[in-house]
């Protein structure tokens, strides 16, 4: 039997994600690896987040997220993880704006917000659950953050309230927006307060915020004009917190602000429920209602440690339970990367959190290409930033020295002198008879060759001043050299192994003043090289080693106090050549980056968060041909990313008849081949059928996780969905165009 005609066969007995297995393992036999330039890719982290907005797209069955502090992606969440989607066009960045779901257009409606320079925006977006699009109505309310929008399904239009100001409201009929004015009272000018639609009182419900006087503990309703409620029991005052709709329960459920209590408003009262388990205090957070599995869902914001949170949490209406962790680390600066060769991960640990407060931290995480993993070792260094790390391949395991608790801080101290090393669950704490002096700001990287962990230099010491010292680690002891020639004492520099050459890299540092020299360490001496071209002089940049293209690789730091760099570069053991990406991984100070061996790629870990680099194949689909309309319209055929690693890639049917039968057809070929009454089959000898059923409002999905394997990377497949429906124009069957799938990075 043929490889493929085993597949049809395996459909008839196997379950959706058994069936995307064995499609997988399909693909990975016929792919072809294409060569592609080098790019830069963010990585598709939820990233931590607060002042995001979400809203239950009913007619997809899953919560839809947009933006954020400084980010623009949208994400859904189908009650088993996120799924960032990437629509052609996208709405700027911004915190605070309002959204809605408009059933009766099956549309997504975003208004206003703040821009992350902080000037509020007055525009309108629809998402209609593969892309944005910007309306451009006649009439517009004015820009702000604050507002609150819920669709009236008797009058189908969608109402918002609520801003700064109260004495107005605005409706939405998929054209324009509308102004109408309420009778007083209004609640005061305010910010910070929640509002949340109660759908079936057909109300909005407002509590809290903050005004001149401080934080407030009022509750109002509005149902075309405010009235304040008089409840004997009222949560504390707060600001900065959440609240949303539960149907089922018919309660508004409010979370957050000041401190970690949930309490439920009935319409007449509010009552404090005391579950067992709750999420940490926060405010900033956004919460949803998942009307398939009855839950409310809260997602991010910043806890009372000034730490953005990127944890998922669902509420049942008795007790918090958590979906999601922390999805990665916070973003910071003077972090520390190794890759662990045994097995096989990304290794973070430490570094400076930006946060209103910045605070060294001392986690540790594990990136295995696809997602983060925070470990919970029963030992572990101090919190710290500034310090180095390197893999020690010989002894299987990470190396860690030195680093402090920046100035600023309650416990700022320089510097650590301590040698910590990871076992892959735990950090032992070496004891070694000789050490280097403690400090902070140096760099060290592993020489293959010798079998010895290098160090050299510092920007801070107990002492004060910077240093220009070497020192190897063997295992056991660290050794100081003598080299004749060296550096100058520096700090803020970078270094990593070059494979081919056999020589450690060191670029760049800085004290008082920034240095752009090259050196190189053989094991006995440090050489100055003298390349034609050359990076700037920066300090706090991060260097690693790209063993495929064997070149060394550099990216960002700071050249001075108002000067932060968003270039790369690669290092040929003879010159600097810098790179122009079609993608900046952005201005970044302080980030750390390592070689990822198994997947072929650098990994970022920075102010901008986590990005790879490498010769990207992007991760791309293209609609193919065009369908043939049923009795609801053209059945439109859409799809997640097909990225590498992607656990919740979807085929998604939209616009098929209500609750009818459907198919999902997989094919490695494609064709055009004329099926009669304007329907033509775009895939040619389908490997796979997946059936499904559309719900009443005309959508199927059916997931196929793409499996974290680079034998992958350039495979292409083709798609195409039918509908069974009586208006058909084929023997009682509609079809959607085809569709062009690539799996990529």
């Amino acid at each position: 039997m043929s490889l493929r005609r085993a597949l049809r066969s395996c459909h008839a007995t196997s379950r959706p994600h058994v069936l995307a297995a064995v499609t997988w393992l399909w693909l990975a036999a016929s792919a072809l690896g294409q060569g592609q330039p080098t790019d830069w890719v963010r990585a598709r982290v939820l990233e931590q987040r607060l002042g995001h907005a979400v809203v239950w797209d009913a007619a997809r069955e899953r919560l839809m997220l947009f933006g954020g502090d400084r980010v623009a992606d949208t994400w859904e969440w189908d009650g088993i993880c996120w799924t960032r989607r990437s629509p052609v066009t996208r709405p700027p960045a911004r915190v605070g704006q309002a959204m809605a779901y408009d059933s009766g257009r099956r549309r997504v409606v975003m208004f206003g917000g703040r821009a992350i320079d902080g000037v509020p925006i007055a525009d309108t977006w629809e998402w209609d659950g593969s892309d944005w699009t910007q309306r451009l109505p006649a009439t517009s309310p004015p820009a702000g953050t604050g507002h609150a929008m819920g669709y009236d399904s008797v009058r189908q239009r969608v109402v918002m309230v609520g801003g700064t100001s109260f004495r107005q409201a605005w409706e939405w009929d998929g054209a324009n927006w509308t102004q109408f004015a309420g009778l007083g009272p209004y609640p005061s000018d305010r910010s910070g307060h929640a509002l949340a639609y109660d759908t079936q009182r057909r109300r909005f419900v407002l509590f809290g915020g903050a005004d001149g006087s401080g934080m407030l503990a009022d509750t109002w309703e509005w149902a075309g004009g405010w009235s304040q409620r008089s409840p004997t029991l009222a949560p504390p005052a707060r600001a900065d917190h959440a609240m949303a709709y539960d149907p089922a329960r018919q309660r508004v459920v409010l979370f957050g602000g000041v401190d970690d209590q949930v309490w439920e408003w009935d319409g007449t009262r509010w009552t404090h429920p005391t579950p067992a388990t709750s999420p940490s205090a926060r405010s900033g957070h956004a919460m949803g209602y998942d009307m398939v599995r009855q839950r409310v869902v809260l997602s991010g914001g910043i806890d009372g440690g000034d730490s953005e949170r990127s944890d998922t949490w669902e509420w049942d209406g008795a007790n918090w339970n958590q979906r999601a962790p922390n999805l990665g680390p916070t973003r910071r600066s003077g972090a520390a990367l190794a890759f662990d060769g045994i097995r096989q991960r990304t290794l973070l640990f430490g570094g400076l959190q930006e946060s209103p407060d910045s605070t060294s931290a001392g986690d540790t995480w594990e990136w295995d290409g696809a997602s983060w993993t925070q470990q919970a070792p029963a030992t572990s260094p101090g919190a710290r930033d500034g310090h180095a790390m390197a893999w020690d391949a010989a002894r299987q395991r990470a190396v860690l020295f030195g680093g402090q608790v920046s100035s600023g801080q309650i416990g700022a101290f320089c510097c650590y002198a301590d040698t910590w090393e990871w076992t892959g669950s735990n950090w032992i704490r070496a004891v070694p008879t000789a050490s280097p002096p403690g400090r902070a700001g140096h760099a060290m990287a592993y020489d293959a060759m010798r079998q010895r962990v290098v160090l050299f230099g510092a920007r801070r010491t107990p002492a004060g001043g910077p240093l220009a010292d070497t020192w190897e680690w063997d295992g056991a002891n660290w050794i100081q050299r003598t080299p004749a020639l060296s550096p100058s004492p520096r700090g803020g520099h970078a270094m990593t192994y070059d494979g081919v050459r056999q020589r450690i890299v060191l670029f760049g540092g800085g004290y008082s003043t920034n240095f752009s020299d090259t050196w190189e360490w053989d094991g006995a001496t440090w050489t100055l090289r003298a390349p034609a071209s050359s990076p700037a002089a920066r300090s706090g940049h991060a260097l690693a080693y790209d063993g495929v293209r064997q070149r060394v690789v550099l990216h960002g730091g700071r050249g001075g106090p108002n000067l932060v760099f968003a270039d790369t570069w690669e290092w040929d053991g003879t010159n600097w050549t810098q790179r122009t990406p079609a993608t900046s991984a952005g201005a970044v100070a302080g980030p750390a980056m390592a070689w990822d061996a198994i997947r072929q790629r650098i990994v970022m870990v920075g102010e901008t968060g986590t990005w790879l680099y490498g010769p990207l194949t992007p991760a791309t689909t293209q609609t193919i041909g065009a369908a043939c309309p049923g009795s609801n319209g053209l059945p439109v055929l859409s799809s997640g990313e097909p990225y590498l690693g992607n656990p919740g890639f979807s085929l998604e049917l939209l616009s098929a008849r209500p609750s009818s039968v459907c198919a999902f057809f997989l094919a490695d070929r494609q064709q055009s081949r004329d099926l009669g009454g304007g329907c033509t089959a775009y895939v040619d000898g389908a490997i796979v059928m997946v059936p499904a059923l559309s719900n009443t409002f005309g959508f199927a999905t059916t997931r196929l996780a793409v499996p974290l394997n680079i034998a992958l990377r350039g495979a292409q497949l083709f798609a195409q969905a039918m509908v069974v429906d009586p208006l058909g124009p084929v023997g009682g069957l509609a079809f959607s165009a085809g569709r062009s799938l690539v799996i990529g990075d």
